[in-house]
Order: structure tokens, then sequence, then C-alpha cells
């Protein structure tokens, strides 16, 4: 509510794998967040920016995350 209220939801944008997305039922009552864990590229850009520190990004079952070679 309060990351919401102050930051109108910014890990919504700053995914950059749209992992969040917010969605209003047909009733029209507050909007809910929706989590699309399947799309995680595991870039723990939604721990460093969450401005409330409220998302703990925990690695895959087999450890690190991903592994970038060459870059």
């Amino acid at each position: 509510m309060r990351c919401r209220d102050d930051y109108d939801n910014p890990c919504q944008r700053f995914c950059p794998a749209g992992v969040y997305e917010l969605v209003v039922d047909r009733a029209g009552a507050r909007p809910r967040l929706l989590i699309h864990a399947s799309n995680c590229l595991h870039c723990k850009s939604c721990e460093i920016m969450d401005p409330y520190q409220i998302i703990t990004w925990v690695p895959p079952e087999a450890g690190g995350g991903p592994s970038y070679e060459g870059l």
C-alpha cells in the first residue's frame, strides 16, 4: 500500500522482464499485484530498486542465478 501511494508501484516499471503486473478486477476494485515468476531473468533489479526493500530475491534451486559469460 505504501509503495503504491508513495511511488506508484515502481516494480511494474523497473523489472526488465515484466515479472510484476498490476491488474484490476472487473468490479473496479483496488488493483492487485500479479507476479509472473516464470519471466524472471534473475537480474536482482527488484531487490536493488525496491524503495522499501520489501522484495528479497532468492536464487533458483540450482544456486547463484545466471552465469553471464563473455560480458
